[in-house]
């Protein structure tokens, strides 16, 4: 995917993303800014468990997990947090792609609340590790 020059690149603050974030810009010649934001949703007691761990020993949470995207994750993130941080960097990142490509290097529960609050539909598996997802922002007004 070819980038036009004076783009940006947004990264969460874990060092994969920052890993990632910083070989693209090596490629690019563009800058890294991370972005708090940007982080991974907080999984809270599902952190690190396999899906037999979590259906269980949390089968309430698993069946939410199923039931979709936005789940209160016990002892970690609530949904509506989650989106309150994915509409901030959403309006950040629209500001920058006012002036010139944006490259986001995140984390998949992030991505698909940030792709929510950009208003863009996004495919189905989009957001696989390691994966590229080109959205284009629709001008408004």
């Amino acid at each position: 995917m070819e980038v036009p020059g004076g783009a940006v690149i947004l990264a969460s603050p874990l060092r994969r993303a920052l890993d990632t974030a910083d070989a693209i810009a090596a490629v690019l010649g563009a800058p890294v800014r991370v972005d708090p934001d940007l982080i991974e949703v907080d999984f809270g007691v599902a952190d690190g468990l396999t899906w037999n761990e979590l259906t269980g020993g949390h089968p309430g949470l698993a069946e939410a997990i199923l039931g979709g995207p936005d789940v209160d994750w016990p002892a970690g993130e609530t949904a509506a947090r989650v989106a309150v941080r994915a509409r901030s960097a959403a309006e950040r990142i629209g500001d920058l792609a006012r002036n010139g490509a944006v490259v986001v290097v995140s984390h998949g529960g992030l991505l698909r609340a940030l792709a929510r609050a950009m208003g863009t539909a996004v495919p189905e598996g989009a957001f696989e590790p390691a994966s590229v997802v080109r959205l284009d922002l629709v001008p408004t007004g």
